[in-house]
This record gives C-alpha cells, structure tokens and sequence, in this order.
C-alpha cells in the first residue's frame, strides 16, 4: 500500500497504483456518462402511447384482472363443495 500524505494523496508523485486507480475512476465516469447520453438519446426515439391508448389499455388490464379474479374464486368455490363432500 503506498504511503499517504495529509491531504489524501500519494506522497510519491510517480506512484503507479494511485495512477492507475485514478485513471479507472476517469474510465468509470466516462462510461457512466456515455450511458447517460445514450440512454437520453434512446428516450428521444420513443414513440409515448397517447393519453388515450394508455387508458383504454388500463381498463382493458383492469377487466383482464377481475375476469381472472371471478374464474379462480368460481373454480375455489367448487373444489370446496367437491372436497368437503369428499372428506365427509
């Protein structure tokens, strides 16, 4: 571990591990970044549903939803009447 002065850095000014550890932090930022910008770029691209194809997508999620709900709690209600006959 190299030496460390008061304020924070390598004593020695040619000391390859602070070098190296500061050039991965630069190449770690620069890809932070790259990606930042792409992904901006990417959202531009984007074609938004308008406000009504994302209700009438909601209603139809909603109904899916409660249609699903209404078959299990049928299909429970039965299985317990067959079940509790059996088991008596």
């Amino acid at each position: 571990r190299a030496p460390v002065s008061k304020t924070g850095g390598c004593r020695f000014k040619s000391c390859r591990a602070c070098h190296y550890v500061q050039v991965q932090e630069a190449e770690a930022f620069m890809k932070l970044m790259s990606f930042i910008r792409e992904a901006r770029a990417e959202l531009k691209r984007v074609t938004w549903p308008s406000r009504q194809q994302v209700w009438y997508s909601t209603l139809v999620v909603i109904a899916v939803t409660f249609l699903v709900a209404a078959y299990l709690g049928i299909i429970d209600v039965l299985l317990t009447a067959v079940f509790s006959r059996v088991i008596r």
